[in-house]
């Protein structure tokens, strides 16, 4: 569950052997654990994934003690990629990547400006990850994969024909990470500014009739949800709210919505947070 792997606590390698309780912690060996493995599927796709398993269970270490070296050793020589970083800032580093993002769309030329911020850690300092960019316009849509791992970054990329409707980051929930979208010209400098979201859910999902979007603010703010469609498309809008300081559960009615892939945007203030719902 992402919820509770955000919740972990220090690196997923324990550092004290003799706490049972640091072991087997949930939140950071099993939710966050688990999380690592998903985002791992991500980076080098479903086939390679597997790959990894199958050859992991008949390689040297079968039946034997294994590290996490002996893991990645075994997903490198199967994929042909180097995977030095990614073991090291997640299974050695803690907490997970924060990201702030916004762009212009030059018609002309189609190219989208995209400028990622994120904000700065412990150790690691900055995340180093590749990250899906789906731009969906008027006349169609594209996905391509940018890779991150700066304090800000501004990168060109090439969209399809058309007046940009929405640009989704990470649009399957492919990494364990916070994103919000803000308007181009507000702050985006590589300073993190104050974020009143402590954090949000949505359940059931995948669902087949409604939703419970659960957030908590710590500062009083305007707050909107809207629903939109893969193709950009605004199909359901709850009334914006000046909400106080606590927590708050809204509730959507999906009935009549067609099976597929929605994007939930949560409005707070100037920033926009967007997760992927599936309807059955």
């Amino acid at each position: 569950n992402a919820v509770r792997a955000k919740r972990a606590v220090g690196s997923i390698y324990v550092q004290n052997i003799n706490s049972e309780g640091e072991i087997f912690n949930n939140n950071r060996s099993y939710s966050k654990g688990a999380m690592v493995l998903h985002m791992l599927r991500g980076i080098v796709g479903d086939e390679k994934f597997f790959k990894i398993l199958q050859n992991y269970l008949v390689s040297s270490v079968a039946y034997n003690s294994a590290s996490t070296e002996d893991f990645q050793k075994v997903a490198e020589e199967t994929t042909g990629l180097k995977l030095e970083y990614f073991f090291k800032e997640w299974i050695y580093g803690e907490n997970y990547p924060k990201y702030t993002y916004g762009w212009t769309a030059n018609e002309a030329t189609n190219m989208l400006n995209l400028t990622v911020t994120q904000t700065k850690n412990t150790v690691p300092e900055y995340f180093s990850m590749p990250i899906d960019i789906k731009i969906i316009t008027s006349l169609g849509e594209s996905t391509t994969t940018i890779f991150i791992d700066k304090a800000t970054q501004t990168i060109q990329i090439a969209k399809p024909m058309g007046e940009v409707k929405q640009v989704f980051f990470d649009p399957d929930n492919k990494i364990l990470s916070d994103a919000s979208e803000v308007n181009i010209s507000t702050s985006i400098t590589g300073i993190e500014q104050e974020n009143v979201l402590i954090e949000w859910s949505i359940s059931p999902n995948p669902t087949d009739s409604q939703c419970i979007i659960d957030f908590a603010l710590k500062q009083n703010a305007k707050t909107q949800i809207t629903v939109f469609d893969m193709m950009g498309k605004k199909v359901k809008e709850l009334a914006e709210e000046k909400l106080n300081v606590g927590q708050y559960s809204k509730m959507i009615s999906l009935n009549n919505f067609p099976p597929g892939k929605y994007l939930i945007r949560l409005g707070i203030e100037n920033k926009y947070f967007g997760k992927i719902l599936v309807v059955k």
